[in-house]
């Protein structure tokens, strides 16, 4: 009953926006959810205080563009890493963001491959799923770039081989999809400052 009332409280000071960051949110989910099953394993229950100085230490201030920056690739990664199980055209997929706001997707399967765009030219509004309508489809996303400028660069083997007008991913599932689209907004924020 005391666990309930407890995860009850700290779910809806998460959702009433005590915390404004999305994967900070999730973040403090899992971190719930790992505090519960300590608490089985020891049969100890966390009092709130200590789930809160939890929750602090996992909270990432507004003004640490590079921290954010980094909590919101963890999503990314891990969606890519389960797609990569399933997917032969992805492999050793890394995918960077510095403070700088370029982003950096490497995949291995054909070679080195990069696709490399400046998210501040990425179009907020430009936000389009890619539907997977037969088995052979894969489910992805396509963000757009500002006024259709060729800015999103493909790399094979280090030469430049191609410039779009939007950037493309793909992946195993659509619900991997669904995990990533509210974190690239989220980047396109972070890195044009929006709150």
């Amino acid at each position: 009953m005391n666990k309930w009332l407890l995860s009850l409280l700290i779910l809806s000071v998460l959702a009433s926006g005590g915390c404004q960051n999305e994967s900070v949110r999730d973040q403090a989910v899992d971190d719930l959810t790992a505090s519960q099953g300590a608490e089985q394993q020891t049969g100890r229950t966390l009092s709130g205080k200590e789930l809160l100085d939890s929750l602090r230490q996992q909270a990432v201030s507004e003004d640490d563009k590079a921290g954010r920056i980094a909590l919101s690739l963890k999503p990314i990664r891990e969606e890519f890493a389960k797609s990569e199980r399933v997917m032969p055209e992805l492999k050793d997929v890394k995918v960077e963001v510095g403070e700088d706001c370029i982003l950096h997707l490497y995949n291995h399967a054909q070679g080195e491959e990069e696709t490399r765009v400046d998210l501040l030219k990425l179009d907020l509004n430009g936000f389009n799923l890619i539907p997977d309508f037969t088995k052979e489809d894969r489910p992805g996303l396509r963000i757009r770039t500002i006024n259709g400028e060729a800015a999103v660069e493909i790399y094979r083997d280090g030469q430049l081989v191609d410039s779009r007008e939007s950037l493309e991913i793909y992946m195993a599932e659509r619900k991997n999809i669904e995990r990533i689209v509210p974190v690239m907004v989220q980047l396109l924020r972070i890195c044009r400052d929006l709150q």
